[in-house]
């Protein structure tokens, strides 16, 4: 069992599979189970030309908004990752890069773009 696995109780396992199921990430077949969903290069394609797109837009949105605020929380987020890296923290690389990488989408002052953005990161 995942739960005795974990150490974690099966009520909280079973939410964060719901919602890993309402991403995407897996899918749950009645009296089977639920299962890591099959991701295939064309997936990945399709997630990154999105990205894009996303990247694109954001940028658009942003770039007249910016200022010191901006320009300040994006060298923090730089130094953090570089940081990260130094240190070879895995981990820690891959999230503040993600952070980094969401400051365009933060400034782009689009609430629905942000959390199209977080869905698919």
């Amino acid at each position: 069992r995942i739960s005795e696995q974990m150490r974690v109780s099966r009520a909280p396992l079973r939410e964060a599979m719901r919602e890993l199921v309402q991403e995407g990430i897996l899918t749950s077949i009645p009296y089977a189970g639920t299962f890591v969903i099959n991701v295939t290069a064309k997936d990945i394609d399709d997630a990154y030309s999105l990205n894009k797109v996303l990247d694109e837009f954001a940028i658009e949105r942003m770039w007249k908004q910016r200022d010191q605020r901006f320009l300040d929380e994006l060298d923090r987020r730089h130094e953090a990752v570089k940081q990260a890296t130094r240190e070879r923290d895995t981990t820690r690389q891959i999230e503040t890069a993600l952070q980094l990488h969401g400051l365009i989408h933060e400034w782009a002052d689009n609430s629905v773009l942000l959390e199209t953005w977080q869905r698919l990161t």
